[in-house]
This record gives C-alpha cells, structure tokens and sequence, in this order.
C-alpha cells in the first residue's frame, strides 16, 4: 500500500472478551469439639486458600477463610467470608441438696430450646424427680454435636423399713399376731418406729401384738425414723380368716384341679386331726396331723363323712364330701 509516497502495511488483530468465571465454597460453618470441617471448591487449575493451603479440599477448625481460583485461561475467581465456629453443646446437673435415700428429689439442668437431651431414665423435660443415684444425661444441639455426663446425685444415709410377722402371712380370728421389726438401719441411728393397721389400729413401739376377732384383708403399714430425719415405710397385706373353710368334693382323676382333699385355712390350726368315715359310719382313715395332701387312692366314689379336731379350744369340724372320678 502506498500512501503520498510513503509505504504502509497493517495487521488485524482479533480481541475476544472470555467469560468470567466464580468459585463457591461448599461446606458446613459447624464442627464438634475437635472435630474440623472440609472446605472444597470445584475443579480449577490453581488453588490459594488464606490458610495457605494449596488444594482443592482442607480440613479448617474456628476461623474465616476465603479462596482464590485460577482457571485453565488464567481467570481467576474469589470467594471470601466462610466462617467456621466449633459448636460444643455444655451440660451442667444441679440437684437438690439434703435429700434422703428414700425420698424423691429434683435433679435438673438448662438446655436451650433448640438442643434435644435424654436422661438415663428416659425424660426429656429440664428437671426430673428422681431417688439419690448415678444418672446420665446425654444433651444434642441443633448442629448435631454430643455431649454425655454422668452425675452423682447424692442422698443422706436413710433405713430401710422392714417387718416379720406370727404367723407369716395370715392368721385365725380371736388369735394373737405378733408384729416385729426387721428394719435395716444402713449406718443410721433409728429412733422411732410406727404401726399402723388398716388406719384403725396404731402403736409407737419396735414391736407389737393384736388380737384379731373378726375376718378382715388388713394393710399392715410399718415406718421408721432416724435421728436425722431420714424415714421409710412398708405396707403388706395380711388376711384373717374366721377359721378352716369346709370341702364337699375330690376329684382325684390327675387334671390338677381338685385331685386332694383340702380345707383352707387348716395350717392356721397347730392341731389338726383329721378322721374319714364311710356312710355307714365306719372310719376309713385317720390322720392326726393333716395336711390337706390326701388323694383317695384305693378309695372307691362316693359320699364320705369327716370330723376334724382343732385343738382343745375350738369345735369340731364336721361335714361330708363326695369322691368323683
């Protein structure tokens, strides 16, 4: 090309504009305890993270991380202000104090409404009534971190109320019952005991004895107290009987019902001969101190009569029973 005398050339030269790129941290703003978090990006040529880490992944604790990337062009991408924090649920267990071992107590800690916990006894709530013990409480926070405690709620010295009874478990109407102490003091100094029967009968003494003269279900009701203030308390139940209840019927067949002849209440009695008659009035058998465990074997059926001795002081028992097979 020529240009008033002068030689010119030129060139074109191509400019392209290439795309903008941007990089995006992925990854939580929580860790538990020592835990740590991964941070990651996607894929670039070049990676610079403000920790000085030069990968595409890190492992970070507490702190603010940003991240420079370059691409295959040279492009380069910024992404800034991930905030990490470590997210330590705490626990802290309060109880009541001067509680004894035999009494109900609030144990009890503070969580935050978004943090779920669980008692070793199975509540959900803040505060529990609870015996003195080992406990454990495991609390959980929004971000899913853990923490477990075990706590030692501590209780004074308590006894433990107990009772035997003569005879053991029922007796006879216009018969004594005796009633005695069986506490266990557990290193206490026990000062005082209490009976109460049916809410109708009391005493204040260690042991005692009634005499029962009508048929009752009683609640027999025993307490102790200790010098420092610690108490317990016992309740069984406890029949008297009007006396040995008559059988008109054995069925010896083996079935397990009915296959003895058997009288109720005849172990209240100390005395307690049994005699069997046919129905022509001949004794058949004899036992002088019965046990409710005959079974008439070789006995043919039929109606047979019986007379039971009680000792010198109460009456006969009379009546009659029909053997079936």
């Amino acid at each position: 090309m020529e240009d008033n005398g002068y030689c010119v050339t030129s060139d074109t030269i191509e400019i392209k504009q290439l795309p903008e790129i941007s990089v995006d941290i992925i990854g939580n703003h929580y860790y538990c305890f020592n835990d740590s978090v991964d941070l990651a990006v996607g894929n670039y040529d070049s990676y610079h993270w403000s920790n000085g880490d030069t990968t595409q992944i890190v492992k970070v604790r507490d702190g603010v991380y940003s991240i420079t990337v370059i691409n295959s062009n040279g492009c380069k991408a910024v992404d800034q202000n991930w905030r990490v924090h470590r997210s330590n649920p705490t626990i802290e267990i309060f109880s009541d104090s001067n509680i004894c071992d035999s009494e109900l107590g609030l144990m009890y800690t503070h969580s935050l409404s978004n943090e779920k916990i669980t008692w070793s006894t199975g509540d959900t709530t803040d505060s529990i009534m609870v015996y003195p013990g080992d406990y454990f409480l495991n609390k959980k926070n929004v971000h899913g971190c853990t923490l477990g405690r075990t706590y030692i709620f501590d209780g004074i010295d308590s006894p433990t109320a107990g009772l035997l009874m003569n005879p053991e478990t029922k007796s006879k109407s216009h018969s004594t019952v005796e009633f005695f102490d069986d506490s266990q003091d557990n290193g206490t100094n026990v000062v005082d005991w209490y009976w109460n029967i049916s809410d109708s009968i009391y005493a204040s003494s260690v042991d005692t004895s009634i005499i029962f003269y009508n048929p009752a279900q009683l609640i027999v009701t025993h307490a102790v107290a200790a010098d420092n203030g610690c108490t317990d308390t016992i309740s069984i139940s406890y029949s008297i009987s009007s006396g040995v209840v008559k059988t008109n019927v054995i069925t010896p067949n083996g079935d397990g019902l009915n296959d003895y002849l058997v009288f109720p209440n005849l172990d209240l009695f100390e005395t307690k001969q049994l005699v069997i008659y046919n129905r022509w009035g001949v004794e058949v058998a004899k036992f002088d101190n019965y046990l409710n465990n005959w079974d008439a074997y070789g006995f043919p059926d039929g109606v047979y009569f019986y007379i039971i001795y009680l000792g010198e002081n109460a009456e006969p028992l009379k009546g009659s029973f029909t053997i079936i097979r």
